[in-house]
């Protein structure tokens, strides 16, 4: 029997309506932009070759009832275990739901990317009853092409927390992606690509940024 918990942290529209803090202008149009994202995100995660893991999803309360609504049917399709969380981090509905388990694993993933069908089985192996953040490598593509994600250091979007359930629980969302290795031990897990980074018009800061080229779409 497992030992621990896995969730996927991922963070849907929270505080669009109510902060705004991507300046969005129009967002009934930028929730419309999102949905075959997020259905694609989905897909990623129903093509896991292992299944046994949370997708905690954050809204903004405010969201329009029939976004919310589809929303919901996107998720119940797909089969996921899955929890929709309001208005809070992730981390809040984390810490409240730890019951029976001496151990957390969460993993970092937004909801217009996608990981490849063996993340959360590499994730899950590596698991050694230590607190330390793991990473692995990837892609990035426009939807034209596939190119080789350039980071060196842990620290991608992707990044996962593995922590007791005794002391203080922090999360994978703890500190920004690319500031986690300068508060836990960290490593590069797995022997290929695992998640691809979509680059398209609705990101705020993700390009391509010469990266090498691997294969047209």
């Amino acid at each position: 029997m497992k030992d621990f918990k896995h969730y996927i942290l991922t963070r849907y529209n929270l505080y669009v309506y109510q902060q705004n803090p991507y300046n969005v202008q129009d967002k009934d149009a930028w929730m419309r932009s999102r949905v075959p994202l997020f259905k694609r995100f989905l897909k990623s995660l129903i093509e896991q070759t292992v299944n046994d893991f949370t997708l905690v999803l954050s809204m903004d309360e405010a969201t329009p009832d029939h976004f919310y609504t589809q929303v919901v049917s996107l998720l119940d399709a797909s089969g996921i275990d899955y929890v929709i969380h309001f208005n809070k981090k992730p981390k809040d509905f984390v810490i409240n739901s730890l019951h029976h388990t001496n151990w957390i694993i969460t993993s970092r993933c937004d909801s217009d990317d996608t990981l490849e069908p063996e993340f959360v089985e590499t994730i899950q192996n590596s698991f050694r009853y230590e607190e330390e953040c793991l990473d692995v490598r990837g892609y990035k593509s426009d939807g034209k092409y596939l190119y080789r994600y350039s980071r060196k250091q842990v620290g991608s979007p992707f990044v996962t927390l593995i922590e007791t359930t005794e002391g203080e629980i922090k999360t994978s969302a703890y500190k920004k992606h690319n500031e986690m290795k300068r508060f836990f031990f960290t490593r590069f897990v797995g022997s290929k690509p695992l998640f691809i980074q979509w680059i398209h018009g609705g990101n705020v800061i993700n390009a391509i940024n010469g990266e090498e080229k691997i294969k047209a779409l």
